[in-house]
Protein backbone atom coordinates (compact mmCIF):
# COMPACT_ATOMS: atom_id res chain seq x y z
CA UNK A 1 0.00 0.00 0.00
CA UNK A 2 1.12 3.54 -0.60
CA UNK A 3 -0.33 6.60 0.98
CA UNK A 4 -1.69 8.76 -1.79
CA UNK A 5 -0.13 11.95 -0.39
CA UNK A 6 3.41 10.50 -0.47
CA UNK A 7 3.27 9.77 -4.18
CA UNK A 8 1.23 12.72 -5.43
CA UNK A 9 3.97 14.86 -7.00
CA UNK A 10 5.68 11.99 -8.80
CA UNK A 11 2.34 10.66 -9.97
CA UNK A 12 1.23 14.08 -11.23
CA UNK A 13 4.40 14.44 -13.29
CA UNK A 14 4.00 10.94 -14.72
CA UNK A 15 0.34 11.56 -15.63
CA UNK A 16 1.27 14.91 -17.21
CA UNK A 17 3.92 13.26 -19.39
CA UNK A 18 1.48 10.50 -20.31
CA UNK A 19 -1.21 12.99 -21.40
CA UNK A 20 1.26 15.01 -23.45
CA UNK A 21 2.43 11.86 -25.26
CA UNK A 22 -1.07 10.53 -25.87
CA UNK A 23 -3.10 13.56 -26.92
CA UNK A 24 -2.91 14.26 -30.64
CA UNK A 25 -4.31 17.78 -30.26
CA UNK A 26 -1.04 19.51 -29.42
CA UNK A 27 -1.47 23.28 -29.32
CA UNK A 28 0.25 26.32 -27.86
CA UNK A 29 -1.32 26.42 -24.39
CA UNK A 30 -1.86 22.71 -23.89
CA UNK A 31 0.93 22.31 -21.28
CA UNK A 32 -0.63 24.93 -19.05
CA UNK A 33 -4.18 23.58 -19.46
CA UNK A 34 -3.15 20.00 -18.69
CA UNK A 35 -1.26 21.19 -15.58
CA UNK A 36 -4.35 23.13 -14.45
CA UNK A 37 -6.59 20.08 -14.96
CA UNK A 38 -4.14 17.90 -13.03
CA UNK A 39 -3.96 20.43 -10.19
CA UNK A 40 -7.76 20.46 -9.96
CA UNK A 41 -8.10 16.66 -10.01
CA UNK A 42 -5.32 16.06 -7.51
CA UNK A 43 -6.50 18.85 -5.18
CA UNK A 44 -9.80 17.00 -4.86
CA UNK A 45 -8.07 13.64 -4.39
CA UNK A 46 -5.77 15.03 -1.69
CA UNK A 47 -8.86 15.94 0.30
CA UNK A 48 -9.77 12.28 0.79
CA UNK A 49 -8.55 11.47 4.29
CA UNK A 50 -6.30 8.47 4.82
CA UNK A 51 -6.38 7.58 1.13
CA UNK A 52 -4.25 4.62 0.15
CA UNK A 53 -3.67 2.96 -3.20
CA UNK A 54 -2.92 -0.73 -3.53
CA UNK A 55 0.40 -1.49 -5.20
CA UNK A 56 -0.03 -4.75 -7.10
CA UNK A 57 1.59 -6.92 -9.72
CA UNK A 58 -0.01 -6.52 -13.16
CA UNK A 59 0.14 -9.69 -15.27
CA UNK A 60 -0.49 -10.17 -18.97
CA UNK A 61 -2.84 -13.06 -18.26
CA UNK A 62 -5.25 -13.61 -15.41
CA UNK A 63 -7.65 -16.50 -15.10
CA UNK A 64 -10.14 -16.63 -12.27
CA UNK A 65 -12.55 -19.48 -11.74
CA UNK A 66 -15.48 -18.75 -9.46
CA UNK A 67 -16.61 -21.17 -6.83
CA UNK A 68 -17.01 -20.95 -3.12
CA UNK A 69 -14.18 -18.46 -3.20
CA UNK A 70 -12.36 -16.92 -6.11
CA UNK A 71 -8.96 -18.45 -6.72
CA UNK A 72 -6.36 -17.68 -9.32
CA UNK A 73 -5.66 -20.79 -11.39
CA UNK A 74 -2.79 -19.59 -13.56
CA UNK A 75 0.25 -21.90 -13.49
CA UNK A 76 3.30 -20.42 -11.75
CA UNK A 77 5.42 -20.43 -14.92
CA UNK A 78 2.72 -18.48 -16.79
CA UNK A 79 2.41 -15.97 -13.96
CA UNK A 80 6.18 -15.52 -13.65
CA UNK A 81 6.63 -14.97 -17.39
CA UNK A 82 3.69 -12.68 -17.87
CA UNK A 83 4.46 -9.74 -15.61
CA UNK A 84 3.91 -6.28 -17.08
CA UNK A 85 4.84 -4.51 -13.84
CA UNK A 86 5.86 -5.94 -10.47
CA UNK A 87 4.75 -2.85 -8.55
CA UNK A 88 1.97 -0.88 -10.16
CA UNK A 89 -0.99 1.25 -9.21
CA UNK A 90 -4.07 0.89 -11.38
CA UNK A 91 -5.16 4.46 -12.13
CA UNK A 92 -8.13 4.14 -14.47
CA UNK A 93 -9.86 2.01 -17.06
CA UNK A 94 -11.07 3.39 -20.37
CA UNK A 95 -13.63 1.01 -21.83
CA UNK A 96 -13.82 1.01 -25.62
CA UNK A 97 -16.24 -1.82 -26.37
CA UNK A 98 -18.49 -4.28 -24.62
CA UNK A 99 -20.45 -7.09 -26.21
CA UNK A 100 -22.21 -10.30 -25.28
CA UNK A 101 -22.98 -13.53 -27.04
CA UNK A 102 -26.51 -13.97 -28.38
CA UNK A 103 -27.48 -16.17 -25.46
CA UNK A 104 -25.95 -13.73 -22.98
CA UNK A 105 -23.68 -16.39 -21.52
CA UNK A 106 -20.40 -14.61 -22.26
CA UNK A 107 -19.44 -10.98 -21.87
CA UNK A 108 -16.48 -9.52 -23.75
CA UNK A 109 -15.02 -6.17 -22.68
CA UNK A 110 -12.24 -4.32 -24.48
CA UNK A 111 -10.45 -1.25 -23.27
CA UNK A 112 -7.34 0.25 -21.77
CA UNK A 113 -6.03 -0.05 -18.24
CA UNK A 114 -3.90 2.93 -17.30
CA UNK A 115 -1.30 1.92 -14.74
CA UNK A 116 1.44 3.76 -12.89
CA UNK A 117 4.64 1.71 -12.67
CA UNK A 118 6.08 2.65 -9.28
CA UNK A 119 9.62 1.47 -10.08
CA UNK A 120 9.85 3.08 -13.53
CA UNK A 121 7.95 6.19 -12.34
CA UNK A 122 5.85 6.29 -15.50
CA UNK A 123 2.29 5.78 -16.65
CA UNK A 124 1.77 2.84 -18.99
CA UNK A 125 -1.26 2.24 -21.21
CA UNK A 126 -2.24 -1.43 -21.33
CA UNK A 127 -4.78 -2.78 -23.83
CA UNK A 128 -6.99 -5.39 -22.18
CA UNK A 129 -9.60 -7.90 -23.25
CA UNK A 130 -11.77 -9.52 -20.59
CA UNK A 131 -13.97 -12.51 -21.33
CA UNK A 132 -16.30 -13.66 -18.59
CA UNK A 133 -19.17 -16.03 -18.08
CA UNK A 134 -20.88 -17.33 -14.96
CA UNK A 135 -17.95 -19.47 -13.84
CA UNK A 136 -14.78 -17.97 -15.22
CA UNK A 137 -13.10 -14.67 -16.04
CA UNK A 138 -10.01 -14.43 -18.20
CA UNK A 139 -8.08 -11.23 -18.84
CA UNK A 140 -5.44 -10.67 -21.51
CA UNK A 141 -3.34 -7.50 -21.34
CA UNK A 142 -0.63 -6.13 -23.60
CA UNK A 143 1.37 -2.93 -23.31
CA UNK A 144 0.72 -0.40 -26.05
CA UNK A 145 2.25 2.89 -27.09
CA UNK A 146 -0.87 4.88 -27.82
CA UNK A 147 -4.55 4.87 -26.96
CA UNK A 148 -6.81 5.21 -29.96
CA UNK A 149 -8.88 8.44 -29.90
CA UNK A 150 -7.34 9.55 -26.60
CA UNK A 151 -8.82 12.74 -25.12
CA UNK A 152 -7.09 14.35 -22.15
CA UNK A 153 -10.29 15.89 -20.79
CA UNK A 154 -12.17 12.56 -20.85
CA UNK A 155 -9.17 10.86 -19.26
CA UNK A 156 -8.98 13.46 -16.46
CA UNK A 157 -12.65 12.89 -15.66
CA UNK A 158 -12.18 9.10 -15.60
CA UNK A 159 -8.99 9.44 -13.55
CA UNK A 160 -10.62 11.69 -10.97
CA UNK A 161 -13.74 9.56 -10.55
CA UNK A 162 -12.01 6.18 -10.53
CA UNK A 163 -9.09 7.18 -8.29
CA UNK A 164 -11.45 8.87 -5.82
CA UNK A 165 -13.47 5.66 -5.65
CA UNK A 166 -10.32 3.58 -5.06
CA UNK A 167 -9.03 5.96 -2.40
CA UNK A 168 -12.34 5.93 -0.53
CA UNK A 169 -12.82 2.18 -0.71
CA UNK A 170 -9.27 0.84 -0.36
CA UNK A 171 -9.59 0.11 3.35
CA UNK A 172 -12.95 -1.59 2.90
CA UNK A 173 -11.66 -3.98 0.23
CA UNK A 174 -8.17 -4.58 1.57
CA UNK A 175 -8.78 -4.64 5.29
CA UNK A 176 -6.32 -3.01 7.62
CA UNK A 177 -3.46 -1.29 5.81
CA UNK A 178 -0.10 -0.11 7.01
CA UNK A 179 0.33 3.46 8.17
CA UNK A 180 3.56 3.92 6.24
CA UNK A 181 4.24 3.66 2.52
CA UNK A 182 5.35 0.16 1.66
CA UNK A 183 8.51 -0.16 -0.42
Amino acid sequence: MMRFITMTNKLMDAVFNFCMEQDECQYEYMDEEVRNMLDTVFAQLRGIRNGVLPVTCINRYDLTIKGECEKNYMPDDAVNNSVISCEAVHLATIQTDISATDDGEKLIERGYDIIYDVNADMVIPVYSVTVSDRDMTSVYRVECDYIEDFCTIDFMIALGVQLADRLRNAREFLGKVCDFPCA
